[in-house]
């Protein structure tokens, strides 16, 4: 973690929250690199799977979680970050002459559990009756409207400037640059 940091990796900071949360508590964790098996890394993966989710809160100072457990599983794209962090610490391993072989080298993602995993949208007539609501300001239907058919993230939303607004010309467009944090995705 500290190369990663000292690279300066933009995904260092999602890396100590995975490390923490996924790999730190890995069954896997206090036996010797050596000793660490492609079947060890399938079966922790397997259980990640299957590791109901936390909502959406901060961490403690002594390293726990203030958010209860939800009813959703961890998705398939955090399963797959914890497991390409982990293919990083056991290939810095090979490279320090530490270990022969990655044994999560080439491993796939379990299947997700697509029930738990469904995404919701507004519908038309849904969209129509929050536009239509006399509490709605003219100023936050604008909004509204912008952000749906834009189909922007929040952070991207909040990250936007005038200038990104290319609004002359025959061909109009938005220049996304920023998340409210930094650069986007």
């Amino acid at each position: 973690l500290e190369a990663r940091e000292e690279q300066g990796l933009p995904s260092y900071k999602n890396d100590i929250s995975n490390w923490r949360v996924h790999l730190s508590k890995a069954p896997f964790v206090a036996t010797p690199l050596a000793s660490i098996s492609r079947a060890q890394v399938k079966d922790w993966l397997e259980a990640l799977r299957r590791t109901k989710a936390r909502g959406a809160s901060a961490w403690k100072k002594a390293g726990e979680y203030t958010a209860p457990l939800s009813e959703k599983y961890l998705s398939r794209s955090s399963i797959g970050h914890a497991l390409k962090l982990l293919r990083c610490v056991l290939d810095a391993a090979i490279e320090e002459g530490l270990l022969r072989e990655n044994p999560a080298k080439g491993l796939k993602l379990p299947k997700s559990r697509s029930t738990e995993e469904e995404w919701t949208f507004l519908r038309a007539d849904e969209m129509q009756a929050i536009l239509s609501c006399g509490a709605v300001t003219d100023d936050e239907r604008d909004m509204l409207l912008f952000a749906w058919h834009t189909g922007l993230r929040t952070g991207e939303l909040f990250g936007l400037h005038r200038e990104d607004a290319v609004l002359d010309g025959p061909h109009p467009h938005l220049v996304v640059r920023y998340s409210w944090r930094g650069p986007t995705k």
